[in-house]
Parts: C-alpha cells; structure tokens; sequence
C-alpha cells in the first residue's frame, strides 16, 4: 500500500508476530533495505556529540552523548580525497555508495517513506540523495503515512530550495551545497521530480490507488479542501495546488553503472 499509516500499529510487540508472519507469507520477509542509522557506525563517527536539534520529543532533553572509546573518523580528517572528504569517514559518500549498490543488484531501488509532515522534503540530506537517485534512473517508490499528509502543502512544495533545507550538523549543509554546482538548476529538478504531473513522485504514489475510488472517498471527506483548479492528477484535490503548469521533468538515462565494489552480489 502507498499509505503506512495502518502499518504502524502493527510494529507493536503484540502485533509485530503476526506483521511477520504476514511478510513471511508473501515471501517478501528477506528483502534487504539499506537504513543509514542502521547501516552507517555512529560510534565511528558522530556518537560523541550532540547538536542542537537532539532533543528527545518525548521529555524534551537533549540526548546524552556516547561515551564509548571507538575512535572517531570525521569528515575533514586525514587522508582525504576530492573535496577534502576524509577517506576513512562512513558519513559522506552516500553518492558513492548508491552507484556501488545499483552496480551490484539491478533491482535495486529507492523506498521514500515521508513523516506525516513531510519534513523529509526540507532535509538536505534525503533531498541530495533522492537526486541523486533520480539523476542516475534508479526505481523509486514514494509511501506517505495517509493522504491527508498532503493537505496545504501545496505551495510548500512548490518552493523547495536546497538552500534553506535543514540538516543536523552544518558542516554536512556546507558539504552538499559545495557538490552542487548549479542550485537553481537542483531545485527546479527536485521540484519536477515530486510534482510532475508525468512519472513525479506523488503522481507515481497516486498510481498505487484506483483512481475513481481514490477521488471519490477524497471527495466524501469533508476536512479536505476540494476547490476547482489546477491539479496533479487524482493528488490535485488534496493537494489544492494552485501552481502554473510546469513542463513536464526531463528525467536524466539510466546511467551505465559500473561495477565500482569488489564485493560480489550476495557476498557482503
């Protein structure tokens, strides 16, 4: 299902047997999904600190800091590559680690699954590496936690600009920033490649309903805004845009990837 909000209940320890008993029927249990803050070793990296954005939302403290003896590898330590990119760092080579992972799986694909307030969308980060994975033609499938995530946000996202996007440590910002050489050029190209009304993202999640079913129980609730204008296909009355229309996104070749790990497909 394109919405994971029914999902989430089921991640409790009184549902999560059944959940994966579910999974293990449809033989979908040993997919494999890359999770940075799973994947990457925070304890060779950034445990030791804490930023301003750390706070638990629960009781609102800042979260304590790890007090492990791991040696760290930041960024800007030596030996560096281009860039100045420390070698050793696990934090900065998610561009190089997604052609590494499409080289070696050819169904590999991107899973986008947005907070119920989108707040994905203004992250530097996420929005770097859905680019990039845009740019390079790999699948990418976008999962909202319900429909009426998108009411108002029309004009939000219509104005994404990497520049104004948040990311926890600054330094991180900085680094991605100074890999795009054309910003404006970015922005345009994230815009399209959400909103476009040809193969965009929420028009591509819109797929994954019938379309007359999914109009018709979007226009039985009465919370939603459902004035006349212009709209991305069966999105358009939840999202009540009210943007021109915009040519449709040239989506970049799916590049050639070549085989850049030495690690072959199922040995890792």
């Amino acid at each position: 299902s394109p919405e994971y909000e029914a999902i989430v209940d089921r991640l409790s320890p009184a549902e999560i047997g059944a959940l994966e008993a579910e999974l293990r029927y449809k033989r979908v249990l040993d997919k494999s999904y890359w999770i940075c803050c799973f994947s990457v070793d925070q304890h060779a990296s950034i445990c030791d600190q804490v930023f301003p954005t750390d706070i638990d939302p629960v009781t609102g403290l800042f979260h304590p800091a790890c007090q492990c003896s791991a040696p760290k590898q930041r960024d800007d330590m030596s030996p560096t590559r281009s860039g100045a990119r420390s070698v050793m760092s696990e934090m900065n080579k998610f561009d190089d680690m997604m052609q590494c992972l499409a080289s070696l799986q050819p169904d590999f694909g991107q899973v986008l699954a947005v907070d119920p307030d989108l707040a994905l969308f203004r992250r530097a980060w996420v929005m770097a590496e859905v680019h990039k994975a845009w740019s390079m033609g790999i699948e990418q499938s976008l999962h909202l936690h319900s429909r009426q995530s998108l009411v108002g946000k029309a004009e939000e996202l219509e104005h994404l600009r990497v520049e104004d996007m948040a990311s926890t440590n600054p330094a991180d910002k900085a680094m991605i920033l100074a890999k795009i050489p054309d910003k404006e050029a970015f922005n345009k190209e994230i815009r399209q490649l959400i909103l476009d009304d040809d193969g965009g993202l929420l028009n591509s999640w819109c797929d994954g309903f019938q379309v007359l079913q999914f109009v018709g129980e979007v226009a039985a609730e009465a919370s939603l805004d459902l004035r006349p204008g212009p709209a991305h296909a069966c999105c358009g009355s939840t999202l009540a845009a009210s943007r021109q229309a915009t040519p449709p996104a040239t989506r970049p070749p799916a590049v050639a990837l070549a085989p850049l790990c030495t690690r072959r497909r199922g040995h890792w």
